[in-house]
Protein backbone atom coordinates (compact mmCIF):
# COMPACT_ATOMS: atom_id res chain seq x y z
CA UNK A 1 0.00 0.00 0.00
CA UNK A 2 1.60 3.13 -0.86
CA UNK A 3 2.08 6.44 1.60
CA UNK A 4 -0.84 8.28 -0.23
CA UNK A 5 -3.67 5.67 0.48
CA UNK A 6 -2.65 4.74 4.10
CA UNK A 7 -2.83 8.73 4.39
CA UNK A 8 -6.24 8.56 3.24
CA UNK A 9 -7.51 5.54 4.75
CA UNK A 10 -6.78 6.99 8.20
CA UNK A 11 -8.44 10.31 7.39
CA UNK A 12 -11.26 8.33 5.91
CA UNK A 13 -11.89 5.86 8.98
CA UNK A 14 -10.89 8.86 11.34
CA UNK A 15 -13.59 11.23 9.42
CA UNK A 16 -16.28 8.95 9.65
CA UNK A 17 -15.92 8.32 13.44
CA UNK A 18 -16.09 11.85 14.21
CA UNK A 19 -18.78 12.51 12.02
CA UNK A 20 -20.85 9.45 13.96
CA UNK A 21 -19.40 11.44 16.90
CA UNK A 22 -20.82 14.90 16.58
CA UNK A 23 -24.03 13.74 14.81
CA UNK A 24 -24.70 11.46 18.15
CA UNK A 25 -23.96 13.98 20.32
CA UNK A 26 -26.14 16.81 17.94
CA UNK A 27 -28.88 14.37 18.04
CA UNK A 28 -28.47 13.61 22.04
CA UNK A 29 -28.37 17.46 22.84
CA UNK A 30 -31.73 18.55 20.30
CA UNK A 31 -33.66 15.61 21.51
CA UNK A 32 -32.75 14.52 25.12
CA UNK A 33 -31.78 17.28 26.45
CA UNK A 34 -33.71 20.32 27.66
CA UNK A 35 -31.27 22.00 30.27
CA UNK A 36 -29.00 24.57 28.85
CA UNK A 37 -26.51 24.05 31.30
CA UNK A 38 -26.34 20.53 30.26
CA UNK A 39 -26.34 20.95 26.47
CA UNK A 40 -23.56 23.75 27.00
CA UNK A 41 -21.73 20.28 29.01
CA UNK A 42 -22.10 18.15 26.36
CA UNK A 43 -21.15 20.51 23.64
CA UNK A 44 -17.59 20.64 25.93
CA UNK A 45 -17.70 16.88 26.13
CA UNK A 46 -17.98 16.42 22.30
CA UNK A 47 -15.39 19.31 21.79
CA UNK A 48 -13.10 17.42 24.21
CA UNK A 49 -13.78 13.74 22.17
CA UNK A 50 -12.79 15.48 18.45
CA UNK A 51 -9.64 16.66 20.00
CA UNK A 52 -8.50 13.42 21.44
CA UNK A 53 -10.00 11.16 18.52
CA UNK A 54 -8.09 13.36 15.93
CA UNK A 55 -5.04 12.82 18.45
CA UNK A 56 -4.87 9.33 18.85
CA UNK A 57 -5.36 8.60 15.05
CA UNK A 58 -2.47 11.02 14.57
CA UNK A 59 -0.61 8.18 17.04
CA UNK A 60 -1.77 5.75 15.83
CA UNK A 61 -0.63 6.41 12.57
CA UNK A 62 2.33 7.23 13.56
CA UNK A 63 2.96 3.87 15.73
CA UNK A 64 1.67 1.55 12.44
CA UNK A 65 3.86 3.38 10.12
CA UNK A 66 8.01 3.88 10.29
CA UNK A 67 8.52 7.09 8.01
CA UNK A 68 5.73 8.65 9.18
CA UNK A 69 6.07 12.95 8.94
CA UNK A 70 4.58 15.51 10.85
CA UNK A 71 3.42 16.55 7.30
CA UNK A 72 1.56 13.48 6.92
CA UNK A 73 0.20 13.44 10.23
CA UNK A 74 -1.01 16.75 8.81
CA UNK A 75 -3.00 15.24 6.06
CA UNK A 76 -4.56 12.42 7.47
CA UNK A 77 -6.12 15.04 9.67
CA UNK A 78 -6.97 17.79 6.98
CA UNK A 79 -8.86 14.38 5.75
CA UNK A 80 -10.30 13.55 8.31
CA UNK A 81 -11.70 17.39 9.14
CA UNK A 82 -13.19 17.31 5.32
CA UNK A 83 -14.86 14.05 5.39
CA UNK A 84 -16.50 14.50 9.29
CA UNK A 85 -17.51 18.20 8.09
CA UNK A 86 -19.20 16.79 4.89
CA UNK A 87 -20.80 13.74 6.44
CA UNK A 88 -21.86 16.14 9.91
CA UNK A 89 -23.25 19.00 7.64
CA UNK A 90 -25.35 16.33 5.04
CA UNK A 91 -26.99 15.05 8.25
CA UNK A 92 -27.59 18.37 9.19
CA UNK A 93 -29.33 19.32 5.90
CA UNK A 94 -31.57 15.72 6.07
CA UNK A 95 -32.52 16.59 9.41
CA UNK A 96 -33.81 20.14 8.31
CA UNK A 97 -35.05 19.49 4.88
CA UNK A 98 -36.32 15.90 5.75
CA UNK A 99 -36.22 14.19 9.58
CA UNK A 100 -37.38 17.67 11.17
CA UNK A 101 -38.68 20.07 8.40
CA UNK A 102 -40.84 22.64 10.44
CA UNK A 103 -37.25 23.11 12.90
CA UNK A 104 -36.04 26.20 10.52
CA UNK A 105 -40.06 27.48 10.17
CA UNK A 106 -40.53 27.18 13.81
CA UNK A 107 -37.24 28.64 15.00
CA UNK A 108 -38.02 31.92 12.58
CA UNK A 109 -41.38 32.38 13.89
CA UNK A 110 -40.02 31.90 17.49
CA UNK A 111 -37.52 35.07 16.07
CA UNK A 112 -40.33 36.79 14.88
CA UNK A 113 -42.93 36.56 17.96
CA UNK A 114 -40.13 37.81 20.58
CA UNK A 115 -38.71 40.83 17.97
CA UNK A 116 -41.60 41.43 15.79
CA UNK A 117 -41.69 44.51 18.04
CA UNK A 118 -37.99 45.84 17.29
CA UNK A 119 -38.00 44.91 13.40
CA UNK A 120 -39.69 47.05 10.76
CA UNK A 121 -41.89 45.30 7.94
CA UNK A 122 -39.38 45.12 5.86
CA UNK A 123 -36.78 43.43 7.59
CA UNK A 124 -39.76 41.02 8.98
CA UNK A 125 -40.50 40.29 5.33
CA UNK A 126 -36.77 39.98 4.66
CA UNK A 127 -36.20 37.39 7.09
CA UNK A 128 -39.60 35.24 5.74
CA UNK A 129 -38.14 35.25 2.43
CA UNK A 130 -35.01 34.14 3.57
CA UNK A 131 -36.64 30.78 5.53
CA UNK A 132 -36.57 28.70 2.18
CA UNK A 133 -33.08 29.35 2.02
CA UNK A 134 -32.08 28.78 5.53
CA UNK A 135 -31.03 24.94 5.38
CA UNK A 136 -28.55 25.09 2.66
CA UNK A 137 -26.83 28.52 4.33
CA UNK A 138 -26.55 26.22 7.28
CA UNK A 139 -24.89 23.58 5.62
CA UNK A 140 -22.21 25.67 3.80
CA UNK A 141 -21.72 27.32 7.13
CA UNK A 142 -21.34 23.92 8.92
CA UNK A 143 -19.21 22.60 6.31
CA UNK A 144 -17.25 25.30 6.29
CA UNK A 145 -16.15 26.18 10.19
CA UNK A 146 -16.28 22.07 10.56
CA UNK A 147 -13.36 22.00 8.12
CA UNK A 148 -11.38 25.04 9.00
CA UNK A 149 -12.01 23.78 13.07
CA UNK A 150 -10.47 20.74 11.96
CA UNK A 151 -7.74 21.48 10.16
CA UNK A 152 -6.56 24.02 12.92
CA UNK A 153 -6.90 21.27 14.89
CA UNK A 154 -4.05 18.90 12.80
CA UNK A 155 -2.33 21.94 12.30
CA UNK A 156 -1.78 21.92 15.88
CA UNK A 157 -1.95 18.03 16.51
CA UNK A 158 0.93 17.51 13.56
CA UNK A 159 3.43 19.79 15.33
CA UNK A 160 3.78 16.94 18.02
CA UNK A 161 2.99 14.24 16.53
CA UNK A 162 5.43 12.42 15.15
CA UNK A 163 7.68 13.89 18.07
CA UNK A 164 10.64 15.35 16.82
CA UNK A 165 13.90 14.16 18.21
CA UNK A 166 16.54 17.50 17.76
CA UNK A 167 18.89 15.16 17.73
CA UNK A 168 18.95 13.03 15.39
CA UNK A 169 17.80 13.73 11.39
CA UNK A 170 16.07 10.56 11.21
CA UNK A 171 13.43 8.99 13.39
CA UNK A 172 14.43 7.43 16.13
CA UNK A 173 13.45 3.07 16.23
CA UNK A 174 10.10 2.19 18.12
Amino acid sequence: MDERRIILNYGLVTGLVLGALCIAFSALTQYCVKSTWLAALLWFVKFAACIWVMREMMILLDRDYDEVRSSDTFRAGAVAAVSSAVIYAGFTLAEMLFISPDMISDAVDTILEQYRSMLDSNAADRLEELTPRLPVIIFWLNLVYCSLYGILLSTILSRMIPSPNPFSDTKEEK
